[in-house]
């Protein structure tokens, strides 16, 4: 019995160093410029009965940061976010910043056996200011504004240092 509860903590040890892990750098063949990338990692559960996803993760090119949030919505709603349009992050301490789409983006309507689901990938850039808070702060909710409607994702505590820790493993690079 022993043995097996060893072998169940050594898997989630190993599951847990790996989750902040770099993908391939993105090298630019005319400008040589490198983009670096975090994998994505959930921030708000998606077993809800909506099936309200929230993923995300950051990316690092030689002269700007962005985050990149993965919405996926139960509700098949078709929605759009425009260059522009913002988001809105709440952190633990109740410090409230608002960052701005990079471009636009339409939801896609996808099958997921029982309903259709809109999903996106948004993408968001990020001032000086931004960073900072993202590098110090842990995440309490995510508001993401869309012609549709808005979504609210509430980032659950064993999720709340995802992007602080994916900012940090860029701040190396």
């Amino acid at each position: 019995m022993k043995k097996y509860i060893l072998m169940a903590a050594m898997a989630v040890i190993t599951l847990s160093a790996s989750a902040q892990k770099l993908e391939k750098p993105d090298i630019d063949k005319i400008s040589g410029d490198t983009t670096y990338t975090v994998k994505e990692q959930m921030l708000a559960n998606p077993f809800q009965v909506r099936g309200h996803y929230l993923g995300g993760n950051m990316v690092k090119g030689k002269r700007y940061y962005m985050i990149r949030f993965h919405v996926k919505e139960g509700l098949g709603d078709y929605y759009s976010v425009y260059k522009g349009d913002k988001a809105v992050i709440k952190f633990a301490d109740g410090t409230i910043i608002n960052i701005f789409a990079t471009f636009d983006e339409h939801a896609s309507m996808t099958g997921s056996g029982l309903a259709e689901m809109s999903e996106s990938f948004l993408y968001y850039d990020l001032t000086d200011d931004d960073v900072k808070y993202l590098t110090e702060k842990k995440l309490a909710v995510v508001r993401i504004i869309t012609s549709k409607d808005f979504y609210d994702f509430e980032i659950k505590d064993k999720h709340a240092d995802v992007i602080q820790k994916q900012m940090l493993l860029l701040a190396g690079k």
